[in-house]
């Protein structure tokens, strides 16, 4: 529980630094979010299924 609560308050620092960027600059990591979901998509439906026991939205 810790560590949740460390990335929590590393994500509450980090705020800050993250409201001074671009929309661009936004763009371009929710892209790479997107990219880094899709390429791991069938691990993070795995993942689901067995946190789960169910599948996930899309099949």
């Amino acid at each position: 529980m810790q560590n949740l609560q460390k990335i929590f308050s590393d994500q509450k620092a980090n705020r800050w630094k993250i409201s001074q960027s671009t929309a661009r600059e936004r763009i371009k990591k929710l892209k790479k979010l997107r990219e880094a979901i899709f390429k791991n998509q069938e691990e993070i439906q795995k993942a689901i299924y067995a946190d789960y026991r169910k599948k996930s939205g899309r099949n």
